[in-house]
C-alpha cells in the first residue's frame, strides 16, 4: 500500500517525535534510589521470594514491610545483571518512546488531530520525560501504563468496547510493578463520575456505558488482588500517600511551584482556556480529568509527568470538539485568527515542528547536571561510596554501621547477605521519628550521641562533599572516635574501643 504525500509527512513527524523522545531520554543515571531497587530486587531474584520484613535493615529487620514495586525491582536488577547502568538508561528511554507513542494512541482516541497529537505529545513529553522526572525507576510503568489505560477508556465510550476486555488484565502487572496502579483505578472512577452526574441532568451516555465503567472498575479493583501481599497492597499506597510525616521529608513529595514549570504552566492554562471555549459546552469528564490530575500535581510534584499527559489528553480532546465547530464559534476574534491559519498539512506540519523544536530545547537548556556529576566542582570520580565499602567489607566494620540516607540503597545492593543499613529511602520502613534522629544527627545537634548509643553505631561512613552537615566535623573533633579511611567522596570514622 503505497502512502499519500500527506500521510509520509505525518509519518516522518512522528517518527521524529518519538526518536527525539528516545535520544533525550539517554542521560545518566542520577537517582541514589536506582541502587535501593537493584538492592532489592538482587534479593528477590536470589532468594526467589518477595519480602516481608524490611531487608537490608540493620536496626528493624523484623518490621513488617510491603514490597509493593517487587516486579519493577526484579526487572531492574535482571536487566543491570545483562546490560549494566547502559541497560537501565536504555530500558528508561524505551519506556519514555513507548509511552509517547500511547500517548499519541489516546490523543487520537480522543478526537485530536494527527497533528494537534503531535504538538500536544511533544509538549507533555518534554514535562514529562525530563531528567527530573523521569528516573530509572518504578513510576516509569506507572507514566507508562496510565495513557495506555486512557486510551482503551476513551476508545470505549466512544462504544468500541472490545478493548475494555483488557483493562483488568492491565491492572495485574501495574499492581506488581507500582503503587501508580491506585491512580487507574482513580481515572476508571472517574469516568463513572462523569456518567452518573451527567445522567442526572438528563445527559444519558451511551446505552450501557454506565453498567460497563461498575463492571469494569470491580474487575480491576479484584484484579488488583492478584500479588504476593493480597489485600494490603491495596492498602499500602493510602497509607504511604497519608502519612504526611513519612512523605513531608521527601524532596519530590513536595508540593509544586507552578512558576518554575513555565511549560506547564502554560499547558495547564491553554487547556482550561480550550474546556472553556469547546463547544457545545464544557465536558464533565474533561473538566474532571483535568483537575483531578492537576490538584495531585500541585500537591506532589512528583506526579508532574503524569498531570501533563491527562492535560494534554484533555486538550486534545476540547481543542477538537471547538475546532468541529469552529463556523458556529460566536468567540469572533479567534474565529477569524482560526480561519487564517486553516493550513495545507505540508504547513501544519512546520507548525508542529517547531513546537516540538521549542518544547526540547527547553528540557535540553535546563537541564544542569547534579552537583555529584560536575565534575570541575568536585575533581569528577564516583558519587558512591565503593572505595569506603570495599574498606568496610576488609577491614570487617559492617556491624554497627551509620551510613548516610542517599548511600543506604548502594549499601544494600553491596551487601546482599546482610542487615547492615541503618537507613535509606524507604521512609515507610524507618517512619517519621527515626528520619528526624538520623536528620538530627547527620546536623550534629549535640544529642548525637544518644542516638547512637540506641542505634548501637560504632562506624560512620560520612560524605566529604556535604559541607552543610555538621555531624562530620563533630566525629573529627570527639576524642571516642578516630578517621580509619579519607577516600575520594567518604570518610569512615570508627569508635574507639573503651578500655
Amino acid at each position: 500500500m503505497r502512502l499519500s504525500h500527506d500521510q509520509l509527512i505525518l509519518a516522518g513527524l512522528r517518527a521524529l517525535l518519538l526518536g527525539t523522545v528516545f535520544a533525550l531520554s539517554l542521560f545518566p543515571l542520577t537517582s541514589y534510589d536506582v541502587w535501593l531497587h537493584l538492592g532489592i530486587g538482587r534479593r528477590i531474584v536470589e532468594r526467589m521470594e518477595v519480602p516481608r520484613a524490611a531487608w537490608g535493615c540493620r536496626i528493624y529487620p523484623d518490621r513488617e514491610w510491603v514490597a509493593h514495586e517487587w516486579g519493577a525491582q526484579a526487572l531492574f536488577h535482571q536487566v543491570h545483571s545483562f546490560g549494566g547502568e547502559r541497560g537501565l538508561v536504555l530500558l528508561r528511554a524505551a519506556a519514555a518512546t513507548l509511552a509517547a507513542a500511547l500517548l499519541l494512541w489516546a490523543l487520537s482516541e480522543a478526537g485530536a488531530g494527527p497533528f494537534t497529537g503531535c504538538a500536544a505529545t511533544a509538549v507533555a513529553s518534554s514535562i514529562g520525560f525530563s531528567q527530573l522526572f523521569w528516573p530509572a525507576r518504578p513510576q516509569i510503568f506507572t507514566q507508562l501504563l496510565l495513557p495506555l489505560l486512557l486510551a482503551a477508556l476513551l476508545r470505549g465510550r466512544a462504544g468500541k468496547r472490545r478493548v475494555l476486555y483488557g483493562v483488568p488484565i492491565l491492572f495485574i502487572p501495574w499492581v506488581n510493578l507500582h503503587g501508580g496502579y491506585v491512580l487507574g483505578l482513580v481515572v476508571i472512577a472517574i469516568f463513572l463520575f462523569a456518567d452518573l452526574v451527567q445522567g442526572l441532568f438528563g445527559r444519558q451516555g451511551a446505552a450501557g456505558w454506565r453498567k460497563t465503567l461498575i463492571l469494569l472498575l470491580l474487575a480491576s479493583t479484584a484484579a488488583c488482588l492478584i500479588n504476593p501481599y493480597t489485600y494490603r497492597s491495596l492498602v499500602y499506597p493510602f497509607i504511604y500517600y497519608l502519612g504526611e510525616p513519612i512523605t513531608a521529608g521527601n524532596i519530590e513529595w513536595n508540593p509544586l511551584v507552578l512558576h518554575q514549570f513555565a511549560l506547564y504552566e502554560a499547558l495547564i492554562v491553554i487547556t482550561a482556556i480550550s474546556i472553556l471555549l469547546a463547544r457545545p459546552g464544557p465536558d464533565l469528564l474533561e473538566g474532571t480529568l483535568a483537575f483531578a490530575f492537576f490538584h495531585l500535581s500541585v500537591i506532589s510534584q512528583r506526579h508532574v509527568p503524569l498531570g501533563a499527559m491527562v492535560l494534554a489528553v484533555v486538550l486534545g480532546a476540547s481543542w477538537s470538539r471547538w475546532w468541529k465547530a469552529f463556523p458556529d464559534s460566536p468567540v469572533g476574534p479567534i474565529a477569524r485568527l482560526g480561519a487564517a491559519i486553516r493550513m495545507s498539512p505540508p504547513r501544519r506540519a512546520g507548525l508542529v515542528l517547531v513546537v516540538m523544536l521549542a518544547s526540547f530545547a527547553a528540557i535540553w537548556f535546563s537541564r544542569t547536571p547534579p552537583w555529584w556529576l560536575e565534575k570541575s566542582k568536585w575533581g569528577g570520580g564516583s558519587p558512591l561510596p565503593v572505595a569506603a565499602s570495599s574498606f568496610l567489607e576488609r577491614e570487617g566494620l559492617t556491624e554497627g554501621l551509620f551510613n548516610q540516607y542517599e548511600w543506604g540503597g548502594y549499601l544494600l545492593y553491596r551487601f546482599p547477605d546482610k542487615d547492615v543499613v541503618s537507613i535509606d529511602g524507604r521512609n515507610d520502613v524507618y517512619g517519621a521519628d527515626h528520619i528526624r534522629l538520623y536528620m538530627e544527627a547527620m546536623e550534629g545537634i549535640p544529642t548525637w550521641k544518644d542516638t547512637f548509643d540506641l542505634w548501637e553505631i560504632r562506624v560512620a561512613m560520612i560524605s566529604r562533599r556535604s559541607p552543610g552537615w555538621g555531624l562530620r566535623f563533630v566525629l573529627a573533633q570527639d576524642p571516642d572516635w578516630e578517621a580509619r579511611f579519607q577516600g575520594e567522596n567518604a570518610l569512615v570514622f570508627v569508635r574507639k574501643e573503651r578500655r
